[in-house]
Formats: C-alpha cells, sequence, structure tokens
C-alpha cells in the first residue's frame, strides 16, 4: 500500500490526481521516471517494503537507481480509498490469475 498527499488545487479533485498517479506508475520505465511533481508534493514521505525515502527529489532519485536494470514492471492497482487532499492505493498481485 502507498499513501500520498496530492498536490491538489482549486476546483482539481483527489480522484484526478490518484488516476495521474496510477497512469504515472503504469507508465514508468528505466529511461522515463515521469512527472513527479503532478502527484506528489515537495514534501512527500514516500515508503516501501525497501526503504522511506523524504522528499520530491530523494524519491526522484530512488525511482530512477530502482529502475535502472528494470526491463519490465506491470502494477495492479486494488481498492482506492480518497480522503480530504489524500489518497491510499492498494496495489494488488500482478503474478495473480
Amino acid at each position: 500500500m502507498h499513501t500520498t498527499d496530492t498536490p491538489t488545487s482549486g476546483a482539481e479533485s483527489v480522484s484526478l490526481v490518484t488516476e495521474r498517479f496510477k497512469a504515472l506508475f503504469s507508465s514508468m520505465a528505466r529511461d522515463n521516471i515521469g512527472e513527479l511533481s503532478a502527484v506528489y508534493n515537495e514534501s512527500v514521505q514516500f515508503v516501501d517494503p525497501f526503504t522511506r525515502v523524504n522528499g520530491r527529489r530523494a524519491l526522484s532519485a530512488y525511482l530512477q537507481n530502482s529502475y535502472a536494470n528494470v526491463v519490465s514492471c506491470h502494477f495492479e492497482f486494488g481498492e482506492t480509498i480518497e480522503g480530504t487532499g489524500s489518497a491510499l492505493c492498494a496495489l494488488g498481485d500482478a503474478s495473480a490469475p
């Protein structure tokens, strides 16, 4: 699971940012980390099973390093729970039938 404080502004909804988040990670590749500022604010705290990263610049460096040797990667998104200015996206098991 991953949480993010979304950089919403004005009438932009958390749902819209959540869809951008899913699109970002679905298109991420070794040579394309994507536009993290579209879904993460400058003070993001990113936690996965391997590390904890603080700040968007550190997250960009972490993802670039993580994807350096990736040939193929696919994410399955499960349930999304949205709150005021934040969302929680569950990642499913892409290898499950």
